[in-house]
């Protein structure tokens, strides 16, 4: 029993250090500047062109969905109905506020959220790919990661950004077995983004 117990921490801890690695921040084009003296910022979500899965094997969203689907309706007549609305909603439900929240805790005096439209900038929280993850208990798991690019652009002229960066590899992941849900794996994932861009943000964004 120990043995296993041991293993089980070991195999957890390089799934911690292989999430702390995968995480890469870049700004690609012009500056965050802007936010400098801003008391609030709107945020706009969005998923088109979304791939899900890791690399090469990586396959466009809606594929992805109809064969989930398919795959859990075969098991189960209406799970993978259940499944594609969960899929969906589990985005405003879960990952929006948990994005916000982090980044709301690490940007003091700084007010970022959805339905800002006063505001005079918004950022563009693009996510580009999504790898969901697994957890099998008593097997291992594999967390989320998620790829996406912020944009900064002065709220209602989307076509002209001021600022450009992206966020390779958040990861998602609870300890032990209490992320065996996709949604809850994901939403760790915007969590661990929220907080990482707070910190890149007046570092790195802003100078």
């Amino acid at each position: 029993m120990r043995t296993k117990s041991t293993l089980m921490t070991l195999a957890l801890a390089v799934v911690f250090a292989f999430a702390a690695q995968a995480q890469r921040m870049t700004l690609t084009s012009g500056t965050f500047k802007a936010l400098s003296g801003q008391s609030e910022v709107n945020l706009v979500y969005k998923y088109d062109g979304m791939k899900v899965g890791l690399g090469k094997k990586a396959v466009p969203e809606d594929e992805y969905i109809e064969k989930k689907k398919g795959e859990y309706n075969k098991k189960e007549t209406g799970r993978g109905d259940k499944w594609e609305g969960d899929w969906a909603a589990d985005r405003e439900n879960k990952y929006h506020g948990k994005f916000e929240e982090l980044l709301n805790k690490g940007m003091k005096g700084m007010v970022f959220g959805r339905n800002k439209s006063g505001a005079k900038y918004t950022l563009i929280v693009h996510t580009t790919t999504t790898e969901p993850g697994w957890n099998i208990p008593f097997v291992g798991k594999q967390p989320s990661l998620v790829d996406m690019t912020i944009s900064l652009v002065e709220t209602g002229n989307e076509g002209s950004p001021l600022g450009v960066m992206t966020l390779a590899g958040a990861p998602g992941t609870t300890y032990g077995y209490g992320d065996w849900d996709t949604g809850i794996r994901i939403q760790e994932s915007y969590a661990k983004a929220g907080k990482s861009f707070a910190g890149w943000l007046p570092k790195k964004g802003m100078k």
